[in-house]
């Protein structure tokens, strides 16, 4: 090993760093919930991915945590540290499994159109409408449309 070498190998404090896992928005709630640990809001990572609107939104998708995250909503001047170990002394030690809502399915314009038409409001509308409703629901809408029932929507 030359000079050369030495100079472009990287210190071990730098191999450790890359080799870490990046912390998720999993981890963080699993830390609170689950685990009780405590994270290190010194480490870059975890103040990158610790974010108190996207954690109050996924407690926001367990009924019986949607009034922790009302309450958090409404408190403000919280660092991320203090956002964070309230929550760890409030939530149970157990396992959460949050669902996350997903959104449907993507629907073209004309169909869009379609729903727009049936509930007599904007394109836009529609949009929040379809993410609401079942497929089952977006289908019965469409295929009175598709039948001729009401030829007279502009598309």
């Amino acid at each position: 090993m030359d000079l050369a070498d030495i100079i472009r190998e990287e210190p071990d404090a730098v191999k450790k760093e890359k080799s870490k896992k990046s912390i998720t928005i999993y981890d963080i709630l699993n830390a609170m919930t689950y685990e009780n640990k405590d994270l290190d809001f010194t480490d870059v990572g975890v103040k990158k991915a610790y974010d108190q609107y996207m954690v109050n939104r996924w407690l926001s998708m367990s009924e019986g945590l949607v009034f922790v995250a009302e309450l958090l909503n409404t408190t403000h001047n919280l660092t991320d540290e203090q956002h964070f170990d309230l929550l760890k002394s409030i939530l149970p030690n157990e396992k959460f499994y949050f669902k996350y809502i997903k959104r449907k399915k993507d629907v073209n314009l004309k169909e869009k159109r379609y729903i727009a038409h049936y509930f007599e409001i904007g394109i836009h509308d529609a949009e929040e409408y379809i993410n609401h409703m079942t497929q089952d629901e977006i289908d019965d809408i469409l295929n009175k449309y598709k039948y001729g029932h009401n030829q007279n929507v502009i598309v």
